[in-house]
Formats: C-alpha cells, structure tokens, sequence
C-alpha cells in the first residue's frame, strides 16, 4: 500500500527531522528521535525546545528546513531555550518556514536586534502566523516596540 503525497511528505519530514536529531551531540536530542521514530502520528507541531542545539547542529537540520518549507501540515514550530542558536541560527529557520505556520516559539535563542530584517521578512511572508513568543533575549525596547506594532497592525500575539 502506498502514501498518498500528502503521507509522503509527513514521513520525509519526520525522517529528516530524525537524522538531523541524530547527528546532534546531545542526548535529549537523540531521546526526541527516538521518541519520533517510534510515533505514527503526523506532524503539526514541532517542538524542538531545550536541546543545547547550536549553529553547527543547524547545519545538519539542512534537510528538515528543507522539507519543512514545503511542508503545509506544520502549524507549530518551537526552538525555545536554545541561547546558542543566536541570530545566524534562528535566521536560518525564519527562511524555512512554511506558509502554514501559526506559531513561532524563540524564548531564550540568545536572540539580538541584529535578526530584525530577517524577522520582519519572516512576519509580512507568513500571514498565518497569529503567535511570536520572542522572551529571554537580548532585544531593545526600541524592536520590542516595533514589534509589538506589528503584532497589533496584524492581528499576531507577540510575547517578548
């Protein structure tokens, strides 16, 4: 029996998102592919917080972020607590977002005014896009107040 496009896409991602877990140098990371690889359920949210991930882990996520922006099933995605992904990381998974994103989780990415193109190219792409939680980072007040502008011009809870 064979995956409709849509199952096929589900099970590319997860397994991408398996290997890119693998190759991480954590244990909570390999915990969490376990955990997927032992799970038949879709993926609509992805929560990938509090895994020591770094810029060098991200490289290997090349293949999920890949797959992800193509992915219309992803309404969640979260790399909350992970301060060593700083700008460049979170830069680079702010590009791979899919259109069907509806919530964003970056608490404490060790995040700093520097991502603020990236970050405002990311919110005017993504209109489905109703929650940014930006908390524990290092972001002025004058970007917290842009922001939060943007939150309430468009309609997205933004928690920073």
């Amino acid at each position: 029996m064979g995956y409709s496009d849509k199952e096929k896409s589900q099970v590319d991602l997860k397994d991408s998102l398996v290997g890119a877990l693998m190759q991480t140098v954590n244990s909570a990371s390999y915990q969490l592919a376990d955990e997927l690889q032992n799970t038949s359920s879709e993926l609509h949210a992805i929560h990938l917080s509090s895994l020591n991930l770094t810029l060098n882990d991200i490289v290997h996520f090349g293949p999920f972020l890949e797959k992800l922006k193509a992915n219309t099933e992803v309404t969640s995605l979260s790399f909350s607590h992970n301060p060593l992904l700083r700008n460049e990381g979170i830069s680079k998974i702010l590009d791979s977002l899919p259109i069907s994103i509806t919530e964003i989780g970056l608490v404490g990415c060790g995040i700093s005014d520097e991502i603020e193109e990236s970050l405002f190219t990311m919110l005017r792409n993504h209109k489905n896009l109703r929650m940014l939680c930006m908390e524990e980072n290092i972001i002025s007040n004058s970007l917290k107040l842009r922001l939060n502008q943007f939150g309430r011009n468009n309609n997205v809870l933004v928690s920073i």
